[in-house]
């Protein structure tokens, strides 16, 4: 999230001097409304339980075994069984909301995604992790996890995906406006100002 409030720009610098209407939404308040607040709540509310749930339906309908008979119930396999989807999850939902995608935001985005499997597979293969010994092995090797790991973050987005692209098509901002007019290049002629002043 860091990352994206530094990296990611609605438009270019040039487009944004051009159309500085764009900056009225935040001047007005318009952005942040106590109504986005309670939205963002309910969403973050309806995410957590997904996370939660589903695992924990896996856990609560039999006794999951491993291939090699080891029981994973305990609390911290079945953290693995959240904090993996949940870190896909949140990535993704970061990447919905950026309008960068150049190699540097996916390079994060995709180094955020591993390290989670880095540090669970290195941290669990010391006997010094304790009860969490061996938890990568085991629970790497289910496919209850891996259908988890898959099924969890579509069902926790696609919510926020679908109300995002109805707002873009029937009820856009000027900001989806003027990104849509810069990408047909209707303000190509603003770069072409520049070169000529290089020029002279």
């Amino acid at each position: 999230v860091g990352v994206l409030g530094v990296l990611d720009q609605d438009v270019s610098d040039k487009v944004s001097l051009a159309v500085p209407e764009l900056y009225r939404r935040g001047i007005e308040r318009l952005e942040w409304t106590q109504t986005k607040l309670w939205l963002y709540m309910l969403d973050g509310l309806y995410q957590s339980a997904i996370v939660f749930l589903i695992p924990y339906m896996i856990f609560t309908g039999g006794r999951p075994i491993t291939l090699t008979g080891l029981n994973i119930e305990d609390r911290l396999r079945f953290g693995a069984y959240i904090a993996h989807p949940s870190v896909l999850a949140i990535n993704a939902y970061v990447m919905i909301n950026s309008y960068r995608w150049d190699w540097l935001m996916l390079l994060i985005i995709a180094l955020s995604d591993l390290f989670i499997f880095f540090w669970t597979g290195v941290y669990t293969s010391f006997t010094s992790s304790g009860v969490f010994y061996g938890a990568a092995n085991q629970v790497y090797r289910e496919g209850t996890f891996w259908a988890c790991f898959f099924v969890i973050p579509v069902l926790c987005l696609f919510p926020r995906f679908a109300i995002k692209c109805l707002q873009k098509v029937y009820f856009p901002y000027d900001i989806d406006i003027i990104r849509e007019q810069a990408k047909l290049g209707q303000y190509d002629h603003l770069n072409d100002k520049k070169e000529e002043k290089e020029k002279k």
